[in-house]
């Protein structure tokens, strides 16, 4: 029975990575290996257990936030004193699996500049492991933003000291194989998609009063705070983007604003509905569903005659449904991952005004017959990965 220990945010309070680490596990299950597991950021060792109760733990970006409240030298002395805590937390999980154990990072938006811990952490992982002469690699990984010369410089010689590279979208591999020289980077699924859709039992509580039945269509948003690099004229483009289109089609639409998991995505979620509800004095129906788990937010999906993505795994869930959604094209990432699967048609430009509920409805429909062929290709890919990563040699 091969071993893999997988190196993911499953301590995250973000539906994508619990979704990610989901797929993963539950692909390996079927080829009979045994699943250890550790947190990227955090370095928590979680080994076969998983978090009861993962809405309830803080993120584990977390664990730079005191470096931000920090003056002078101690702050100079928080990063070095983090690397040294995070370099014997990596020692300690080396020493825990076989010598035959793979170690598989990933999947997501981890090569990121985010205050150096997606990549010195990645950095820190792959050097351990290549003195202890184990197998590693990175699966379905894509960039998340910026990357700075101290970045680009940690996350090359990261996938340098890799066994296997896949990232999830061209234009992540057209980026590692032009700007990093990494030739070696294969194309391979969003590893969400590797696992079976959990089945819905509920309709997950939602936190505002419940919506007349009289409405005639349900229209899905996701709403999310300011995470993803954008400028303050466009973040507020963006809530304009979503109160156009609220108050638009307020007398024939049941909105039901959700989140994946952030908390300060639920906050903006219920300030934008309030502040809806105001102006039009109550006219428009708005539900704010706070999900916090897969399955729930495969509910909301699929209560939804009309999903409008703000995070990718929104999108990318609400696809494993084989459900159509509209993508904003907030990040990169999501416009990149939508190119690179054929779903360009309905990546949402939010700096211009939104287009008409009809208009919506007309360019979801006219994609619906592409989706489950979609979500067959990243299943395919998703098993030759697989197969390839478990059967990898050393370098």
């Amino acid at each position: 029975m091969k071993t893999v220990l997988v190196v993911n945010e499953l301590d995250s309070t973000n539906i994508g990575d619990q979704a990610i680490f989901s797929g993963i596990e539950s692909a390996l299950l079927e080829q009979r290996c045994a699943v250890l597991a550790a947190g990227l950021q955090s370095g928590k060792w979680f080994g076969g257990e998983r978090p009861a109760n993962i809405a309830a733990n803080h993120t584990a970006a977390s664990s730079f936030a005191p470096m931000k409240r920090l003056k002078g030298v101690l702050r100079r002395l928080y990063l070095p004193i983090w690397t040294a805590r995070y370099l014997l937390r990596a020692c300690r999980d080396i020493r825990r699996i076989p010598n035959d154990a793979l170690v598989m990072i990933g999947g997501g938006g981890v090569l990121m500049n985010n205050n150096y811990h997606f990549p010195l952490a990645i950095f820190l992982r792959t050097l351990i492991a290549r003195i202890c002469s184990r197998s590693i690699g990175f699966v379905g990984v894509s960039l998340g933003g910026h990357l700075n010369w101290m970045c680009r410089l940690l996350i090359k010689r990261s996938l340098l000291s890799a066994d296997f590279v896949y990232v999830r979208d061209e234009i992540t591999l057209s980026y590692l194989r032009e700007t990093l020289k990494f030739p070696s980077a294969q194309i391979g699924p969003d590893c969400a998609f590797l696992g079976q859709p959990p089945a819905p039992t509920s309709i997950p509580a939602s936190s505002t009063d419940s919506v007349p039945p009289e409405a005639e269509l349900s229209v899905a948003i996701n709403v999310m705070e300011n995470s993803t690099g954008l400028s303050a004229m466009k973040f507020a483009l963006y809530r304009q983007f979503i109160s156009q289109l609220v108050v638009q089609n307020a007398s024939r639409v049941k909105f039901i604003f959700f989140t994946t998991g952030w908390p300060a995505d639920h906050g903006v979620a219920k300030d934008l509905a309030e502040r809806l509800r105001e102006s039009t004095n109550g006219a428009v129906k708005i539900e704010v569903a706070h999900v916090t788990n897969v399955n729930s937010l495969n509910l909301v999906l699929l209560h939804a005659d009309l999903v409008i993505a703000s995070r990718l795994h929104s999108a990318i869930l609400s696809i494993k449904l084989e459900l159509p959604p509209l993508c904003l094209n907030v990040s990169r990432k999501n416009s990149g991952f939508m190119n690179s699967i054929g779903l360009d048609d309905l990546v949402l430009d939010f700096t211009s005004p939104p287009p008409s509920l009809d208009a919506l409805q007309s360019m979801a429909e006219a994609n619906r017959g592409k989706i489950a062929e979609i979500v067959r290709r990243q299943r395919e890919l998703g098993a030759c990965m697989l197969n390839a990563v478990l059967s990898c040699e050393k370098q």
